[in-house]
């Protein structure tokens, strides 16, 4: 409860430390907290002199601002006591690298597939405040990272190597109160690399872009996944990333005698909701 700074009586404050019966000696070792952020807590001494006028336009709780991250798989956020507004801030899922592209293998001619290219960060979304009723419920749809592609199959003989196959994109991230909604949308999956010829190596993938932000609003630019890149002979290449989009990886290596099949690429990471608990 905050407390007035003037006209306090003795029954306002014992209701706020649930005190019963309703005594002065009923409130030592309560604490009284300061109307500022961060607040600072004043314990009531078990011993001595204090007056009800120590309480004037002090809190009964600590009204400190406190953020909180919504766990994975959350589907629903109840707005904690005494709160009266919150902030939120939503970065949506990262996109998946793209596959690596098969490699090149007939006898001693050997070449590597290109490297799948890098998902894209998703979208982040700045802070909005929004009154708030404790004990309400904010509906959270939790973003997710895309899956990689697919590494491509690689060249032998007559067969002809496949490319890598697109990561898949991250999954938005919406927070829905009242007539309130704000989402971030995830990053794009990167391009899967090129397979390997007879006397070249796999071209990389492309980045995939960077998320948007869907709502109006204020937002940050995410950034577009880098290419990936041809490998050398041997040496599979490591594929570009971006944001909280996963990065790719190696190009399928080739070996003499055998084929090169391509890796697979990596998952984006799941993107994050970060609600601010504002008291005051």
């Amino acid at each position: 409860m905050a407390f007035a700074s003037t006209n306090l009586k003795l029954s306002t404050v014992c209701t706020a430390y649930s005190v019963s019966p309703q005594s002065m000696n009923g409130l030592r070792g309560k604490q009284r907290w300061t109307p500022v952020n961060p607040s600072t807590g004043t314990t009531i001494p078990a011993n001595g002199n204090f007056s009800l006028s120590d309480f004037f336009g002090q809190y009964s709780y600590n009204p400190t601002n406190a953020p909180y991250t919504v766990p994975a798989g959350t589907t629903s956020v109840t707005v904690p006591p005494n709160v009266i507004a919150f902030t939120v801030q939503i970065t949506g899922g990262g996109g998946g690298s793209g596959g690596n592209g098969g490699g090149y293998s007939v006898g001693s001619n050997n070449q590597s597939g290109g490297a799948g290219g890098g998902g894209g960060g998703g979208a982040v979304n700045s802070a909005v405040r929004v009154p708030a009723t404790p004990g309400n419920n904010i509906g959270v749809i939790f973003p997710t990272g895309g899956a990689g592609g697919n590494g491509g199959s690689g060249s032998a003989g007559t067969v002809t190597g496949k490319p890598g196959t697109a990561g898949t994109a991250g999954t938005a991230g919406t927070v829905t109160y009242s007539s309130f909604t704000l989402t971030a949308n995830g990053g794009a999956g990167g391009s899967g690399g090129g397979y390997a010829r007879a006397t070249t190596a796999g071209d990389g993938g492309a980045g995939g872009a960077g998320g948007t932000v869907s709502t109006a609003g204020p937002g940050g630019s995410a950034t577009a996944g880098n290419s990936g890149v041809g490998a050398n002979q041997y040496n599979p290449a490591a594929g570009g990333s971006a944001g909280a989009g996963g990065s790719g990886g190696g190009g399928g290596g080739s070996s003499a005698g055998g084929q090169g099949g391509g890796s697979s690429g990596n998952s984006g990471l799941n993107g994050s909701i970060i609600f601010t608990w504002h008291y005051i």
